[in-house]
């Protein structure tokens, strides 16, 4: 099976996002145990992994939404909508972020319209949502990551990390099968353990895991 370009494309935002998170948790991990943290990096890593969503995101509007940029959708609409009511104190942001944390998804889908059109890439979209009813599920796929780490949240088990990090590997190779098998049934046997795999896995695990408790 040969990797393409556009597929490394796609499993960069996966990556990072995964990488904010366990950072995250490690931050939370040395908070509890009163140790001294410092966010910067967090912050960094943070910054880059949701900038690179909504990268993928434009090119997605651009380009028609080819099939490796299809699970950007779900995580700029899903986590621009979340993040209305969230406040960001790493980010020296105490309020919450009201209108402004729709700003990246607004300027993106006005890049978007500028260049194609929103009745056009519309159509085009769910008419290649309706030839390949993968392309549904995939879509989803952007928020595998946050979803897993609302199942493990409030986690500080020393084993949280290698377990994440495990999932996330089997979201990012799952994806690539997805864009670059040549066989159908590969590829959208991979497309569901990689959605409804990671998430039983997490769910079974997490209630072995040791829970915060102030």
């Amino acid at each position: 099976m040969k990797i393409s370009k556009t597929s490394i494309y796609a499993i960069i935002p996966i990556i990072l996002n995964g990488i904010a998170w366990l950072y995250n948790n490690i931050l939370f991990q040395n908070r509890v145990a009163g140790v001294e943290v410092d966010n910067v990096l967090y912050n960094i890593v943070f910054v880059a992994a949701w900038l690179s969503w909504f990268v993928l995101f434009t090119i997605g509007w651009i380009k028609d939404f080819p099939k490796w940029t299809v699970h950007s959708i779900s995580y700029c609409v899903i986590m621009s909508l979340l993040l209305i009511n969230v406040t960001s104190p790493s980010l020296g942001r105490y309020e919450p972020w009201g209108w402004l944390a729709l700003l990246p998804l607004i300027i993106s889908v006005l890049i978007g319209i500028s260049v194609n059109g929103f009745k056009k890439l519309t159509r085009k979209l769910a008419d290649q949502l309706n030839q390949n009813n993968s392309r549904i599920l995939f879509m989803f796929y952007g928020i595998l990551p946050f979803a897993n780490a609302i199942i493990f949240d409030e986690v500080i088990d020393k084993r949280l990390p290698a377990i994440y990090l495990s999932l996330v590997t089997i979201i990012v190779v799952c994806t690539l099968i997805y864009l670059n098998a040549e066989n159908k049934k590969v590829r959208n046997w991979s497309l569901v353990f990689g959605f409804f795999g990671t998430i039983i896995i997490a769910i079974f695990v997490s209630p072995h895991l040791e829970i915060y408790k102030p």
